[in-house]
């Protein structure tokens, strides 16, 4: 029996087309257990052994966020891991191994991370800081991170575009901190106002808040028997002292003069004033009542006491207030408590005055931090003479520190990519270099530079994206610069 050309061909397809997927299948599987591998070229060495640890670690390059050395925990800001993941920043927890002390944020690393399977997640076995420009091991070995490259502009197309380079160079870096606070009273500059004897209100000579008073000013008048009868017995002091002044007994007026004393002394300690005990001297009549005097100046932030009232000497009378010195109290993030102490300069400028700003000292600062908002309290203290900031002002803070002297970078030659932060470097007769650097702290429109930069180097300041766009024309990536080719 002849079987049709056609047939045979049909089986033949048919046969070739299981074959391939059970190849395929095979080859997909090992893809899995890989991690991502390339399935085209399985890599024997990344199969995870019996234990769930990956033998062959990931290899990747980043810069140091955060090193949370309780926690054993980096924070990076990373570039795509070849077979793992892509670019992001996030913490990983580090193997005991790992010696945390010799890293520091900002620094740039390479580092090993593990896939562990019996323990969902990802470990750090080995991270170390390095140069950039220096080569990094890739997973199989043998690799390099491209961290520079080097193209050419003539002379007279840098012209024709504007670009202008200048030095990179050593300079003074000032840390800025801005935040919002609240001006609130002095809580040093508050008075209570005490009667220290029992009696009853006669007279209010201050009858409503905020009524301001100056150091002396009368406050009350207040009836007090006590004080009638203590005013009696200080008579008749005087007089048993005129009388036996002039017996003709040694040490009489001794006596006489020890009542006396005695008497004025209890006055005295009711707040008594010296001119009202000179009046009673004189006239020798007994005042039915006391008047009590500010012993400040200020506000008065309360008052309790109205005429016919009867006050005792546990009872509040006034709460008066000396709005001459003042606090601001602000809150800075806790990313920002290292660089705040006390003693640090602060300015602050009010939006209800415009053009106007003030200056003082950071006169504590909070031991906790607000679990909630994630801020630390920061009191600032501000003369007031003139009383122009009003408590319950909101105020705008800022609090410089000095950082000594650092190699910086002008702000307008960096070109952010989002993961890697790239500079033209001017060789000079159309000579350039695209570079991946390393950023610390900004200030006063410089960058800090932390690596990738030498003191004296020249940078493109102006015309940087044409610069960019004539470094993508010769095949220059400077967003790919710092990631695995």
């Amino acid at each position: 029996m002849k079987i049709p050309t056609a047939k045979i061909g049909v089986l033949l397809l048919a046969g070739g087309a299981a074959i391939s997927a059970f190849v395929f299948r095979g080859v997909y599987i090992e893809y899995l257990t890989m991690g991502g591998a390339d399935p085209v070229t399985p890599q024997s060495s990344a199969r995870l052994p019996p234990d769930g640890t990956r033998s062959n670690p990931f290899v990747g390059q980043g810069i140091v966020q955060q090193v949370q050395s309780d926690e054993r925990q980096l924070v990076l800001e990373h570039g795509e891991i070849p077979g793992l993941m892509g670019s992001m920043t996030m913490g990983y927890p580090v193997a005991d191994s790992l010696p945390l002390e010799a890293l520091s944020a900002g620094d740039l690393v390479e580092f090993s991370i593990e896939l562990r399977t019996a323990d969902p997640g990802y470990q750090i076995v080995s991270a170390r800081p390095v140069q950039v420009g220096a080569p990094v091991a890739g997973a199989a070995g043998g690799m390099s991170a491209v961290t520079s490259a080097m193209f050419d502009v003539a002379l007279d197309r840098q012209q024709l575009i504007g670009v202008r380079s200048a030095p990179v160079g050593v300079r003074e870096f000032n840390r800025q901190l801005r935040t919002s606070g609240v001006v609130e009273l002095d809580e040093t500059l508050r008075s209570a106002v005490h009667s220290k004897i029992s009696g009853w209100v006669e007279e209010t000579f201050v009858d409503f808040q905020y009524q301001h008073v100056q150091e002396g000013d009368p406050l009350l008048t207040l009836y007090s028997p006590e004080l009638v009868a203590t005013q009696e017995e200080y008579l008749l002091a005087l007089r048993a002292r005129d009388t036996l002044g002039q017996s003709p007994v040694r040490g009489a007026s001794f006596g006489a003069e020890d009542l006396v004393r005695a008497a004025r002394r209890r006055l005295e300690l009711w707040d008594v004033t010296p001119e009202q005990i000179a009046r009673l001297d004189r006239t020798r009549t007994p005042s039915t009542t006391i008047t009590i005097f500010s012993p400040v100046t200020g506000h008065v932030m309360s008052r309790n006491v109205f005429p016919g009232q009867r006050v005792t000497p546990d009872f509040l009378i006034y709460d008066i207030a000396d709005h001459s010195r003042v606090w601001v109290n602000a809150d800075v993030y806790e990313t920002d408590i290292g660089w705040v102490r006390t003693g640090q300069r602060a300015a602050i400028e009010v939006p209800g005055l415009p053009g106007r700003t003030f200056a003082g000292p950071v006169t504590f600062v909070d031991p906790h931090v607000d679990a909630m908002t994630r801020t630390m309290g920061v009191r600032i203290e501000l003369e007031n003479p003139q009383l122009a900031l009003k408590p319950g002002m909101y105020v705008d803070v800022e609090l410089g520190e000095s950082m000594g002297r650092r190699l910086g970078v002008p702000e307008s030659a960096v070109l952010r990519t989002g993961m890697r932060d790239v500079v033209f470097v001017d060789h000079g007769d159309g000579r350039m270099e695209a570079r991946n650097i390393a950023l610390g702290a900004r200030s006063g429109g410089y960058y800090e530079v932390l690596t990738g930069l030498q003191d004296g180097e020249r940078v493109v300041v102006s015309g940087n994206f044409l610069i960019d766009a004539e470094s993508r024309l010769q095949g220059i990536e400077p967003g790919s610069i710092g990631a695995e080719p």
